[in-house]
């Protein structure tokens, strides 16, 4: 998985201590990502979208928002 280090730290990946430098791009193993971000050290690079909007919302009728 991708991180992007917002701070320097020293952390432990697959058991080896690895110096991390702020503003690099890593690919560690899923559960040492989620370690990182819980911990505010990384960030999920993801080129992913959240949300895909599928319909786009109809206008509601004017009238009815009148009363």
């Amino acid at each position: 998985m991708k991180i992007k280090i917002l701070q320097p730290f020293i952390g432990n990946v697959d058991g080896k201590s690895v110096r991390f430098v702020e503003g690099e791009i890593h690919d560690v193993p899923e559960n040492t990502a989620d370690d990182f971000v819980r911990g505010k050290y990384a960030e999920y690079i993801t080129n992913i979208p959240a949300v895909k909007v599928i319909n786009k919302p109809k206008a509601l009728n004017t009238r009815s928002m009148k009363g």
